[in-house]
């Protein structure tokens, strides 16, 4: 079996190719995108604490240039990812979540109580999309009023994925990111 992992079936139903390669072919490789899939825990497990022979610098876009996609947390490698995994863990300790909980109580209620009197409501975009960014903006420090664009930017980066108008959208992201780390690094 040749594994693509693009493939329409495997992106919509994942588990019948990857039982295949765990019982037939765990370390398996992808010779038109040069890539190794691991399908075992232990593999999978060995690979992560090897850093320097698998590295995550082409993250999940295994067709697209690796010069193209914008670093993240899951696309860099240790000993960065290891910072940037620090910062993470600190930003979401359960006394930071518990300082915030009067915060977002109060959004929740702001959010569904634009829903009154109303017949229809789309809770998507206006319940499930700002109520998890608008948090994450105010863990992150983001002002308010540089809010408005992440909107746009995240559809963007929904529909689009790593490629074109997502490409770029994620792109602002990381720039927006930059200067406000700047700021706040130049500040303190």
């Amino acid at each position: 079996m040749k594994f693509d992992p693009y493939a329409l079936k495997n992106t919509e139903d994942p588990y019948p190719a990857d039982a295949w390669l765990r019982n037939n072919d765990p370390v398996h490789h992808n010779e038109k995108l040069d890539v190794w899939f691991l399908s075992k825990y232990d593999d999978v497990l060995a690979a992560l604490k090897d850093p320097a022979t698998y590295s995550s610098a082409r993250y999940l876009f295994l067709n697209q240039n690796p010069d193209d996609i914008v670093r993240n947390m899951q696309s860099i490698d240790p000993p960065r990812h290891d910072g940037f995994r620090q910062m993470a863990r600190d930003a979401f300790t359960s006394k930071r979540v518990a300082a915030l909980e009067p915060f977002m109580r109060s959004l929740v209620r702001e959010l569904v109580g634009r829903f009154e009197g109303r017949d229809e409501v789309d809770l998507s975009n206006e319940l499930c999309w700002p109520y998890p960014a608008t948090v994450i903006f105010e863990m992150l420090g983001v002002p308010e009023a540089d809010r408005a664009p992440f909107h746009g930017w995240a559809h963007d980066m929904a529909e689009h994925g790593n490629v074109g108008i997502g490409l770029e959208a994620t792109r602002s992201v990381s720039a927006y990111f930059d200067t406000l780390v700047a700021a706040v690094s130049y500040t303190h």
